[in-house]
């Protein structure tokens, strides 16, 4: 990948990037939200429930293999458009996706919901294939891994709060039970609101200036993926890590609602999502202090204060949704 402009700054640009790492964590999350509510309200059982995950992520493995057979078949389609369309195409998909939460809800069906959150995935791997070149060339090209690491650390916020704000706008600050008369017809609000930002930053991302990039690297014929096992077992290892840590948050709902666990009913469940994600992103930022070139004494401050300061966040948003955690 290279910028065939001179980088200057791009501040502008890499704020609105960063701002789509943010809703496709916020999205990712708040799924977990769903799950439950649908369950409840379309009389799902568990393995029912759970294709809401298995729609969104479903949609980033078709995605990425018709990206890839478009790719081997005419060459890389972003070259031709620019990487910058590219972007505005997945923002304006994503939008779309969302937008059908509203004949979904009209004609309670369980299958357009899916169908606008596979949607929604849809314009989201578009999202990532061509989100992460930018960031990196927005600036020192010997500082992007810093910038990456810290637009994960976004992501990570987007799927700390996404359960809790999604929750709130759903049922507000309630009690526990109050919440189960409420009916799909909630999701509305937010899922126009959640796609009006969406087209929001697809307009942003027209207007402002962002570096043009361009993939020249070109398979040898006759070389396969395949043939580098430190490929193939790096793609199993994302697919099993990623695999269990959005089962987790898919399962979640049914299992602290076991009486012998925790009893809670669906209207309850964000908060503990919340402190799921929030606590892999305290590792996640942690962790991502090693990049940086900090003195010794900086390096064990941060280590022990940003623990803290990143539950400090988790808790201040649990606390607007009127959760207590425990």
């Amino acid at each position: 990948m290279v910028d065939t402009q001179k980088r200057s700054s791009y501040s502008t640009a890499f704020l609105v990037i960063i701002f789509t790492f943010f809703f496709w964590g916020f999205v990712a999350a708040s799924n977990g939200v769903l799950i439950p509510m649908f369950k409840k309200n379309f009389s799902l059982n568990q393995f029912q429930s759970q294709l809401v995950d298995f729609a969104f992520y479903l949609a980033y493995f078709v995605g990425s293999v018709i990206y890839f057979f478009i790719s081997k078949a005419f060459g890389d389609p972003l070259n031709k458009i620019g990487y910058k369309k590219g972007l505005i195409i997945g923002l304006v998909v994503s939008a779309l996706g969302a937008l059908l939460f509203i004949p979904a809800v009209n004609a309670a069906s369980y299958i357009l919901f899916l169908s606008g959150l596979f949607i929604i995935g849809l314009g989201f791997a578009l999202l990532q294939i061509v989100a992460n070149p930018f960031v990196i060339n927005m600036g020192d090209p010997s500082k992007g891994s810093h910038r990456l690491n810290f637009a994960g650390g976004i992501n990570s916020l987007g799927t700390t709060i996404g359960p809790v704000l999604l929750a709130f706008a759903l049922y507000g600050r309630i009690t526990p039970g109050q919440g189960q008369v409420l009916g799909i017809e909630n999701l509305k609000t937010p899922y126009v609101a959640l796609s009006g930002m969406l087209f929001l930053l697809a307009i942003l991302v027209a207007i402002v200036k962002m570096p043009v990039i361009k993939n020249d690297e070109k398979m040898e014929k006759g070389v396969s993926v395949f043939q580098y096992p430190q490929l193939v077992w790096g793609m199993l290892a994302i697919f099993i890590y990623v695999g269990t840590e959005v089962t987790i948050q898919s399962n979640l709902g049914a299992l602290l609602a076991l009486p012998d666990i925790k009893g809670i009913d669906h209207t309850q469940v964000d908060k503990f999502i919340s402190l799921y994600w929030g606590s892999l992103m305290i590792g996640r930022i942690s962790g991502s202090l090693h990049t940086f070139d900090l003195k010794k004494t900086t390096y064990r401050l941060l280590s022990v204060l940003l623990p803290f300061a990143i539950f400090g966040i988790i808790m201040f948003f649990n606390i607007l949704r009127g959760c207590r955690c425990q």
